[in-house]
């Protein structure tokens, strides 16, 4: 099948790269990236693929050079990013650099939520009465975005 351009489309190649993303290679040699959009080759804000799908795409770029993309395909929480969480593993207080304004929620490996006590002023929470094993802290920050962390308490 070939697009209004008269050049080749389709799926050549799918491609999941280290972080999960899904990576596109196109009949003509375009390439399209989750979270970037097209890597390469002229913009087309919009492209058949054949037998009746579709693509659509803001911008190209690539992960070092983003060209003033917008990311389409997902979503980024710079501040979540940041959050550090040590120690881990521990057998007693999880402590917290980077935080502002967020929530946490503690959930067992079976997602059963667990209880806990956030401590402002020292920025931790005490998980000595736990019992060993692994444990999932959900933080929560602006606009509902959330990082999941796996702990393990020994």
């Amino acid at each position: 099948m070939t697009n209004a351009y008269g050049n080749a489309m389709g799926v050549n190649e799918l491609i999941i790269l280290a972080d999960g993303r899904k990576q596109y290679h196109m009949g003509d040699g375009t390439i399209i990236t989750e979270g970037i959009g097209k890597e390469n080759g002229q913009l087309r804000p919009f492209g058949i693929i054949g037998d009746g799908a579709t693509y659509s795409y803001h911008c190209h770029g690539n992960d070092t050079n983003h060209n003033g993309c917008l990311v389409t395909l997902g979503v980024r929480d710079e501040q979540l990013a940041q959050i550090k969480v040590f120690p881990n593993p521990t057998s007693e207080k999880i402590s917290f650099t980077n935080l502002e304004n967020n929530t946490f929620k503690l959930y067992s490996i079976i997602g059963k939520e667990i209880s806990i006590q956030f401590s402002e002023q020292n920025q931790e929470i005490d998980i000595s009465h736990l019992n060993q094993g692994i444990y999932f802290l959900e933080i929560r920050g602006s606009q509902n975005s959330k990082r999941i962390i796996k702990l393990v308490k020994n």
